[in-house]
């Protein structure tokens, strides 16, 4: 189980991520992020990083199943024998370093509740715990709801795959591990 300042320290990198593609506007592709715990220089708490990771745009709207779909395509190509190597040998190199979860940051269209297009940052972190940021296109507020229950039936349509996501990247294949 993740600790309570984990829980808050992934939130706040989750409120930096959205902060800054509020910066860079609106109608963007959507972003995908590793959510990791990196050792911290000089003996402190570890710090948590929400990276970016490289996903063509095009493929983000070109996909008929949409951002949901293209989440499902990452978690099956990260059970592939070649990234299940990558991965181990990613975890090798730097074994202080751990994925914390997998998080996605998107527009949506209208959303009843909010009233408008809105900003969503999905993620799940190793308890399956379920993040949910929202900002409205015209608030300068960010709203952070948090699921503790991986039971919860519904819930966003990302949370499926990003969850199998994290799934697939956490645990290498034996079969994968270069002999």
């Amino acid at each position: 189980m993740l600790p309570l300042s984990t829980v808050h320290a992934i939130t706040d990198s989750l409120r930096a991520a959205e902060t800054t593609a509020h910066r860079a506007g609106w109608s963007r592709p959507p972003a995908l992020l590793a959510i990791g715990e990196q050792p911290a220089t000089g003996g402190g708490p570890p710090r948590i990083v929400a990276v970016p990771m490289r996903v063509d745009g095009e493929k983000w709207h070109r996909h008929p199943g949409g951002p949901t779909a293209v989440l499902a395509e990452i978690a099956t190509f990260l059970r592939d024998p070649v990234a299940q190597t990558i991965i181990s040998l990613a975890a090798e190199h730097d074994p202080r370093t751990r994925l914390l979860g997998w998080a996605v940051i998107y527009d949506d269209r209208v959303d009843a509740e909010h009233g408008g297009q809105v900003r969503r940052v999905d993620a799940v972190d190793l308890d399956r715990r379920l993040y949910r940021l929202t900002r409205t296109r015209d608030s300068d507020q960010v709203v952070a709801v948090l699921d503790d229950d991986p039971a919860t039936e519904g819930g966003p349509p990302t949370r499926v795959p990003l969850t199998d996501m994290l799934d697939a990247s956490r645990r290498p294949h034996p079969a994968a591990r270069p002999r």
